[in-house]
């Protein structure tokens, strides 16, 4: 990693600040990141009261009142419609969780790639959204560093004969932190930090 210029000291304050869990990010539903062939209405169930993804803490023990780590990420499922003219149509989605590293004072590494769900299938039509669950994942956190993880939704729509007819990813843009064994709750706007703590 290498050191932050003074111009960009700013951005390191905001991230340090949201890993202590104190900030919220702006206000945003969700960020699409491409998408290949054809596709229907789609987007994620993600906003600022309603964050679509759920980052589950336990407590570690210790001198806090609530000394969390990271240990579950909870996604809800993607809203989801067939491609115009296709009538009834298989579809499905997964979800993808990704971790950087980050030092106060640097700049937060790149994002890579930890988990890859499998695909849940549904079946949709023009009108109604197919109907899927939600989905969880176990997280073990590396020792020795600081982290941040995000969730990233890949959605897909299959041709009669199988094939994928279209394809969309998108970012999601709220996570919702819960202490375990606790009425905390909170929401950050970039991701799910690797710590929850209490005083």
């Amino acid at each position: 990693m290498k050191k932050l210029s003074s111009a960009r000291w700013g951005i390191a304050v905001v991230t340090a600040l949201f890993l202590a869990g104190s900030i919220v990010g702006t206000v945003a539903a969700d960020t699409e990141r491409g998408h290949t062939g054809a596709v229907g209405t789609h987007s994620l169930r993600d906003t600022q009261s309603r964050p679509g993804v759920k980052c589950i803490y336990e407590d570690q023990g210790g001198p806090r009142t609530f000394n969390g780590l990271l240990t579950w990420i909870e996604v809800k499922p993607p809203k989801m419609m067939s491609v115009s003219g296709a009538g009834t149509q298989a579809v499905g989605w997964k979800f993808i969780v990704q971790r950087a590293a980050y030092e106060p004072g640097f700049e937060r590494g790149s994002f890579r790639t930890t988990y890859s769900s499998p695909v849940q299938m549904g079946t949709a039509t023009e009108t109604s959204n197919a109907a899927f669950s939600s989905r969880m994942v176990h997280v073990t956190v590396p020792t020795g560093g600081h982290y941040v993880y995000r969730v990233l939704v890949k959605m897909i729509w299959y041709a009669p004969d199988s094939s994928k007819q279209g394809t969309a990813t998108h970012l999601a843009d709220w996570y919702r932190g819960v202490a375990t064994g606790t009425s905390h709750r909170r929401t950050d706007g970039l991701g799910c930090a690797y710590r929850y703590r209490i005083s």
